[in-house]
């Protein structure tokens, strides 16, 4: 038996939400109680790229860096496995 809802943003989604390529492994780990330290750590999806960096160390001891990793190929924005997704332009 699967898992058969995933947690995203505090709210539950219904099985036939499509989840990014690599994102399975992450859910799995964290509905099954790992607790990344990245957790609630608001510098991960900072718009500052100096405090993107510094999060992004974090990442080097973690766990589920790999699941994170894969988890945000496709994201747009935020820190996902050590990798800085956001766009590179000059800071406002």
């Amino acid at each position: 038996m699967g898992v058969t809802r995933y947690l995203r943003g505090g709210e539950w989604l219904p099985p036939r939400h499509k989840l990014p390529r690599g994102a399975l492994p992450l859910a799995r780990a964290v509905a099954g109680g790992e607790d990344p330290p990245c957790t609630g750590d608001w510098r991960f999806t900072s718009d500052d790229l100096t405090e993107r960096t510094a999060a992004a160390t974090t990442c080097g001891g973690c766990p589920l860096q790999q699941a994170c990793r894969a988890a945000g190929e496709t994201a747009t924005h935020g820190v996902w496995g050590g990798v800085d997704r956001s766009p590179r332009g000059d800071p406002p």
